[in-house]
């Protein structure tokens, strides 16, 4: 990955669809990664548990404008170990106005924090889309370090990430092969409604913890995949 140039919007937008497809093929045996990927309407949630949370929000859909924010713990500009003055204005200079409120009402709405006795949006870092490409206040170097990290799986090819998943979450080869075909489907037709095959879930209830399909199901939602 070259962390020196802004990726392309579309590489993201795979990248996102990619790995909510993993972690919802995943959850029924993972359940206490289950909080670890999120979708809100179209707000998209990433944290890894260690102090590293991101938000990506898209204007109307997967295909339309985005602005994505983050905050890490152990970033250098984590304001609450300083107790120094912040805000997160800088974050967004040179941002197209018609972005503002999504950054403003959507994205950062999920990084409230209580700072210097007041609630306000926290965040260490910050990108949005232009047209097809990504584009920030600052060079794509410093947004990768300070949060945009958390998606580094995102920013690969498809063929790249889906090898890091199946090494990082030990997929079984059915698993591997039903992400994989789920993917293509969902990519060659991203506006039909996919349903999970007896055939398909009967991989899913292969090694689920109980209650862990009812977390698939919920994973698989907002990603136009039904599983019955």
């Amino acid at each position: 990955m070259n962390y020196e140039q802004f990726p392309k919007s579309k590489t993201l937008r795979q990248g996102t669809v990619l790995a909510s497809i993993v972690h919802a093929v995943m959850a029924p045996r993972y359940f206490e990664l289950f909080h670890e990927y999120s979708w809100d309407g179209t707000n998209h949630g990433v944290q890894n548990s260690m102090g590293g949370y991101g938000t990506i929000a898209f204007l109307g859909s997967l295909k339309g404008d985005l602005v994505a924010v983050f905050f890490d713990a152990h970033s250098s500009r984590n304001p609450f170990p300083l107790n120094v003055h912040y805000e997160v204005g800088p974050f967004f200079t040179n941002m197209p106005p018609h972005l503002f409120s999504l950054a403003y009402e959507q994205a950062l709405q999920y990084r409230l924090e209580e700072y210097n006795g007041k609630i306000q949006p926290v965040i260490t870092s910050a990108f949005w889309c232009v047209e097809e490409r990504l584009a920030a206040a600052e060079p794509w170097s410093e947004v990768f370090e300070n949060g945009a990290h958390l998606l580094e799986d995102y920013f690969m090819p498809a063929e790249s990430a889906l090898a890091e998943y199946r090494e990082g979450y030990e997929m079984t080869k059915d698993e591997f092969k039903l992400s994989q075909s789920l993917f293509a489907r969902k990519i060659a037709n991203p506006s039909k409604i996919i349903t999970i095959t007896p055939s398909e879930k009967a991989i899913l209830l292969e090694q689920a913890e109980p209650g862990g399909i009812e977390n698939s199901r919920i994973a698989f939602k907002p990603m136009g995949i039904f599983l019955p």
